[in-house]
């Protein structure tokens, strides 16, 4: 394996260009964890972790751009402790609020007797 592989490997994230289709310029960074460390069972505590791993290799990067965050949608669902632990996270980077997009996917889980 080459040097250059080397010093790549392993990568503590992944980033993405999100671009405006109608400009063509990069208006955000998009930014996926690759921890190191395992992460926790806990899909929530998975989540929130990799969310404010992936800011703060973001926020190494030097860019002044937006940063793009998925997060999923059932761990926004549990509310305010994850909220705030969250907020925490991503605040610990430096960025203010207006500088970092989360972006929620994936669906919610049935409700018991719902239709």
């Amino acid at each position: 394996m080459s040097a250059a592989v080397d010093a790549l490997v392993p990568a503590r994230a992944a980033f993405r260009p999100v671009v405006d289709l109608g400009t063509g310029a990069v208006v955000a960074v998009e930014a996926h964890a690759v921890p190191l460390d395992p992460l926790p069972a806990d899909p929530v505590a998975r989540d929130v972790r990799a969310a404010v791993e992936a800011a703060h290799a973001a926020a190494d990067l030097g860019t002044r751009l937006p940063v793009q965050i998925g997060v999923r949608a059932e761990t926004l669902a549990q509310g305010d402790p994850v909220l705030a632990e969250l907020h925490q996270g991503l605040t610990a980077t430096g960025r203010r609020p207006h500088e970092v997009i989360l972006s929620a996917g994936g669906g919610f889980p049935p409700r018991c007797g719902s239709r």
